[in-house]
């Protein structure tokens, strides 16, 4: 401890909010100093913490329109960095041409492991109609359980029997005129 410093005021330092001092008198920018040391646990608190959350990814790279009649390739990337085993559980993916009048499923696995990417090519159809694609992922196997990319429980009934979000992602793509 520094010289002339009454241990007593050193004690009580860290944490002026919630501790009284004894000795009856601060030292001169004790309340900066203390102040300063809270603002560097919040700041170590906050750079901390993220890098605790758990990364659970879809992501459909579409354009956000094509030509009728033309080709293209769409890769669909899920993946999570969730520890304590969780995988890929169940990664279900489907396009329509059509405007979602028709599906075509272009993967339907079952424990694709920790990241997995797909691809779908198509030609477009119809000036006028939209390609869809949808996927729906289900990770498993972790600690969170059966969980969303949200890192909701999933709903089996409902939202993963409906296609809905979450689980599910759709992106759109409009057909124009060539």
């Amino acid at each position: 401890m520094p010289a002339g410093l009454n241990p007593e005021i050193m004690r009580c330092l860290p944490v002026p909010i919630l501790t009284s001092c004894n000795a009856g008198h601060r030292p001169s920018g004790s309340l900066a100093r203390a102040w300063l040391s809270l603002w560097q646990l919040l700041a170590v608190m906050a750079f901390a913490v993220p890098g605790l959350a758990v990364n659970r990814v879809i992501k459909i790279t579409a354009p956000g329109s094509i030509a009728a009649g033309g080709r293209l390739s769409i890769p669909v990337l899920v993946s999570t960095d969730a520890g304590g085993g969780e995988q890929i559980g169940f990664f279900h993916a489907e396009y329509s041409t059509d405007s979602g009048k028709t599906w075509s499923a272009f993967c339907h696995e079952e424990k694709a492991g920790r990241a997995a990417t797909r691809l779908v090519s198509l030609t477009a159809g119809e000036t006028g109609s939209k390609i869809l694609v949808r996927v729906r992922i289900a990770f498993r196997g972790g600690t969170a359980g059966d969980v969303d990319f949200k890192g909701n429980a999933i709903d089996w009934t409902i939202a993963w029997e409906n296609w809905r979000e979450p689980p599910a992602k759709i992106a759109t793509i409009s057909v124009v005129t060539p």
